[in-house]
């Protein structure tokens, strides 16, 4: 055999291997979406849905609905600045208040759940949920009533327990979200206005 029939054989070898190589990798199934996109939300309707929101934490409590417009507005809006006592704030303005209620009611709505199992047996004492450390209640323009309450954290600590009645399951869900309703409380009260104080 000659060195030019040796190399076209050379040659086709390679050229076959490459193709049985792609064609090989087009028959694998495409990678799993990253742990992000498995990732559920806690509710499966729309922020938009959503006509009235209240809010309770240690920090305070918040009730907001929309007006007839489809802006936000604080009804009530009180912050725990020590101990027990609770004091009523301002109302915020409402161009301030539509866009931060938007907000928070978004991040209930879509907040990750990154585990679920069945209570069983177990008491909600055990998961911090008899005496939830944060309960939020959403109305929907359906009139349907939909929940979520917060509990202790988890064994790693990076997520709360959390529960959504009706449902008796346990979630596992991202602890910030409790960061982020007490961060929405005072930049309500930071967009206060002195005038339209709440009663």
């Amino acid at each position: 055999m000659s060195a030019i029939t040796r190399a076209a054989v050379s040659l086709a070898v390679i050229l076959l291997s490459a193709l049985a190589t792609l064609w090989a990798a087009s028959l694998q199934p495409p990678p799993p979406p990253p742990p992000r996109d498995q990732v559920e939300p806690l509710f499966s309707f729309p922020p938009e849905e959503v006509n009235e929101i209240s809010v309770r934490t240690w920090q305070g409590r918040l009730e907001a609905v929309r007006r007839e417009d489809r802006l936000w507005t604080v009804r009530r809006l009180e912050l725990r600045e020590s101990g027990d006592a609770s004091e009523p704030v301002a109302t915020p303005a409402p161009a301030a208040v539509d866009e931060e209620v938007q907000a928070l009611v978004a991040g209930l709505v879509r907040l990750p759940v990154v585990g679920r199992f069945p209570r069983e047996d177990r008491p909600l004492s055990g998961f911090g949920l008899e005496e939830p450390q944060a309960e939020a209640s959403l109305v929907l323009a359906s009139g349907e009533r939909r929940e979520i309450r917060f509990g202790d954290r988890t064994a790693t600590g990076a997520g709360l327990y959390a529960q959504a009645p009706p449902a008796d399951e346990i979630l596992q869900v991202g602890s910030l979200i409790l960061n982020e309703i007490g961060a929405s409380f005072y930049r309500l009260r930071a967009f206060a206005t002195p005038s339209a104080a709440s009663p």
